[in-house]
């Protein structure tokens, strides 16, 4: 009844289930934890892994575009640019981003929950099979 009053008459449903009552007609949410996730699928979809990342409090990478992962962080030059053609052109549909972050930004949790930037990669951060793409080969290119 105190919930009802704070939201009014027309989300008594949502005060029914805050309130606890009625758990067995509300429908799951998400994935059935059976199910394994879809292969690039974000970090951020897997809830197991959120509640040990905002736990741990250790940085993790952005595994996705701007707009996917974090809508409310900063975003780069790629994902504004989409952005601003989709409001452009009034389009809903998720299409590719070539998102200059990609596996590049470190974002944590608060200690309150709250995904924050941590920082960006450096090149002392990564291994060897990485750092081999940009390290100009000894023997000469033929060609």
């Amino acid at each position: 009844e105190h919930l009802i009053g704070k939201l009014g008459p027309n989300d008594e449903r949502n005060a029914v289930l805050l309130m606890g009552k009625g758990k067995g007609k509300q429908a799951p949410k998400g994935r059935p934890r059976t199910a394994p996730l879809k292969v690039g699928q974000s970090v951020l979809k897997d809830m197991s892994k959120v509640r040990k990342l905002k736990q741990s409090g250790e940085p993790f990478l952005q595994d996705g575009s701007c707009i996917n992962v974090a809508p409310h962080l900063h975003k780069c030059r790629e994902c504004r640019l989409e952005r601003y053609r989709k409001f452009k052109e009034q389009e809903q549909d998720d299409s590719t981003v070539a998102c200059r972050f990609f596996h590049f930004r470190r974002l944590i949790f608060t200690r309150k929950g709250i995904l924050r930037v941590e920082g960006f990669l450096s090149p002392q951060q990564s291994d060897s099979d990485a750092m081999s793409l940009w390290i100009p080969s000894a023997s000469p290119a033929e060609g």
